[in-house]
């Protein structure tokens, strides 16, 4: 809605300029019959001028132009409104393979993908210490907006880096919890002595 009232207002400043570009150029006077002649049908205009009449229609045509021109780029607006709202919705519906395939569509090179994610996991894993390095010592707000990107990079990341090795998302959730359920069965210690064989033994 904003950015129809911001139209509209350009539409209006750009038909003023218009109108008071003629009208220096063949007198207030002359605009003002020349619009009641054309609109109402009378005959006041007794001293015609061509050069003035043809200033005058142009004037017209221009104005219809920049409607027209108003008109489109608020059609276009709405349209990529709407399409942006569109992908917003397919987005916010993804499962676990239609984001993985959208994780592709960015993959700039398929050379080397093992490296190329894990050293991948690397970058983004420190930019999130950066921001958190920026409040912790320079005493900046915590930029939570920063942090939530750099968790979807690195989702980015990890998702190709799973499918690299044969692995999902959901198995990884799933063994991990298990592992910690065998390696902490009450609840969090710190476990000198630890059995990884058995705590490992259910990943292939």
């Amino acid at each position: 809605m904003k950015n129809v009232f911001i139209w509209v207002a350009k539409l209006i400043l750009a038909m003023l300029v218009i109108v008071v570009a003629v009208a220096m150029f063949v007198g207030a006077e002359y605009v003002v019959l020349f619009i009641i002649d054309n609109i109402g049908g009378y005959s006041y205009l007794d001293n015609y001028d061509t050069k003035k009449h043809i200033a005058l229609w142009l004037l017209v045509f221009l104005i219809v132009q920049t409607i027209s021109k108003q008109m489109e780029d608020i059609k276009f607006s709405f349209k990529t409104k709407k399409s942006k709202l569109k992908n917003i919705k397919q987005y916010s519906n993804m499962n676990e393979l239609e984001y993985l395939n959208n994780c592709k569509r960015t993959l700039s090179t398929k050379d080397d993908l093992l490296e190329h994610m894990i050293i991948g996991c690397v970058t983004e894993v420190g930019e999130l210490a950066d921001a958190y390095k920026k409040y912790k010592f320079y005493k900046r707000d915590l930029n939570t907006q920063n942090i939530k990107e750099e968790i979807g990079d690195l989702c980015w990341y990890i998702y190709q880096l799973c499918e690299e090795v044969g692995y999902t998302m959901e198995e990884a959730r799933k063994d991990n919890i298990e592992k910690l359920a065998k390696r902490y069965p009450d609840k969090f210690e710190d476990v000198i002595i630890r059995d990884v064989n058995t705590e490992l033994n259910h990943i292939n």
